[in-house]
């Protein structure tokens, strides 16, 4: 098994985890949208039910469907690799997944607590209330959202450089002697 096929493998388990943890926070989602006794503020309450699962399931199952691509494109942009580079290979590979993991879990809770931002402004808006007024829940969780998407992106676009940086500071650290 090459590594080109091994990171399509990879790519294709981490998209399958991505969509059955999507389908899985289906149903309590679900159930937060039937528990809504009045119509108002609906369409924000659908947004922020469909709108992470649907992110997740669109990206999960782009991952799977184009696993070859992503892989060929993004993860292994060497054109040969000798027999000690393919544990880096290995290292790129992951952190990249774990990239785009971060990047679709942090855009999912971005679409949730902007849907709820939205529902408290048509809520408080109709009260006649400074309607920008951001509650500490929405504004943390926005900020954690912003915060998952740079990291995604900087693991998924960086993962080489990453690697590369980690393997030259264990250059640099001193070897141990048993004595």
């Amino acid at each position: 098994m090459s590594h080109r096929d091994l990171g399509r493998l990879l790519v294709k388990i981490a998209a399958l985890i991505i969509i059955v943890s999507a389908l899985t926070s289906l149903p309590g989602s679900l159930a937060r949208l039937l528990a809504q006794s009045s119509s108002h503020g609906l369409l924000e309450l659908i947004g922020m039910t469909f709108a992470p699962a649907s992110i997740s399931l669109l990206a999960g199952f782009t991952m799977y469907l184009w696993a070859g691509p992503i892989v060929d494109r993004t993860l292994v942009a060497a054109p040969q690799v000798r027999r000690s580079g393919e544990l880096r290979i290995l290292e790129e590979i992951a952190l990249t997944l774990l990239g785009l993991y971060v990047l679709v879990d942090g855009l999912g809770e971005g679409a949730y607590y902007l849907g709820r931002w939205f529902l408290y402004n048509d809520i408080v808006g109709a009260q006649s209330v400074d309607r920008l007024r951001m509650d500490s829940r929405e504004l943390g969780g926005i900020m954690a959202s912003v915060t998952r998407i740079v990291l995604g992106v900087l693991l998924v676009f960086l993962s080489r450089g990453v690697v590369t940086f980690r393997r030259k500071l264990l250059v640099l650290r001193p070897m141990r002697s048993n004595g």
